[in-house]
């Protein structure tokens, strides 16, 4: 309603000046009005290789899923997308139960609302991929 109501009187461009004049205001303001944080001890190391590898997995499913339309699903460059994809993320849970620090430790798949959670959001947002696609068709 207030993007309607901008584009209407002033101008759609305005809705990015006022962000941004509102940024101005509002981000001077947090450094007075919100507490400082005490320090923390930081235990354990980063598990960069696990973010790699599984930033790595996802990154080659979703561009083997946006290539296999274009190259064609049997096509060398996206049977070996989907193999470095597939790779990847066998070596991620992997390492994931290997590792001293975990970035995504494997007992939370034990915790039943977290799968049930993160299948939600997968339904959700399969459904608003669709939605999208079928609305520039329209």
């Amino acid at each position: 309603m207030q993007g309607a109501l901008l584009d209407t009187t002033i101008g759609w461009q305005w809705s990015f000046w006022l962000t941004a004049i509102l940024d101005v205001i509002i981000i001077p303001c947090a450094f007075f009005f919100i507490p400082k944080d005490k320090a923390t001890e930081v235990k354990g190391r980063i598990d960069y290789l696990g973010a790699f590898s599984g930033t790595a997995g996802i990154l080659l499913t979703t561009t083997t899923i946006s290539a296999g339309v274009n190259f064609g699903w049997v096509s060398y460059w996206v049977l070996g997308l989907g193999l470095g994809a597939v790779a990847c993320l066998i070596f991620f849970i992997w390492w994931e139960t290997k590792c001293s620090n975990p970035i995504l430790p494997p007992s939370l798949w034990k915790i039943h609302s977290f799968g049930s959670t993160l299948f939600v959001v997968l339904v959700t947002a399969i459904g608003f991929e669709g939605l999208f696609y079928h609305i520039v068709l329209l």
